[in-house]
């Protein structure tokens, strides 16, 4: 049976970089490493590639500041999922404008571009 599933991740998300596949495995995935290296950023990537960050929140517009490189590069997570019926999409999220971009990547079209911030006009 397939399941709905994460395949694959490229950020630009505080100090951490690059695009990381996950092994297309019917089991858990494990994402183990040393303190620091990066593991619970990883995973807040994925959730706010999808949900963003509440700006009326206090502590969650701190969090996305920290987030913001030094560099003053911009802040950006896409995500690759697959559904259930096995179609492919991509969800990109930039951070500085909020906007989402979901493309079907099996039909090759853009199925949804606006505002990605969950407390603003959907």
């Amino acid at each position: 049976m397939t399941r709905p599933r994460f395949e694959w991740i490229q950020l630009e998300y505080g100090r951490h970089t690059g695009r990381f596949d996950l092994p297309d495995v019917d089991r858990p995935v494990v994402i183990a490493g040393r303190n620091g290296t990066g593991k619970t950023t990883l995973l807040e990537a994925f959730l706010r590639a999808l949900y963003g960050f509440s700006r009326r929140k206090p502590e969650e517009r701190r969090r996305l500041q920290f987030r913001r490189p030094w560099s003053g590069k911009p802040i950006e997570v896409e995500v690759g999922l697959r559904a259930v019926d096995g179609t492919r999409y991509a969800v990109h999220r930039d951070f500085t404008t909020d906007e989402v971009i979901a493309r079907d990547e099996t039909a090759g079209q853009e199925v949804f571009r606006g505002d990605g911030n969950p407390v603003g006009v959907r």
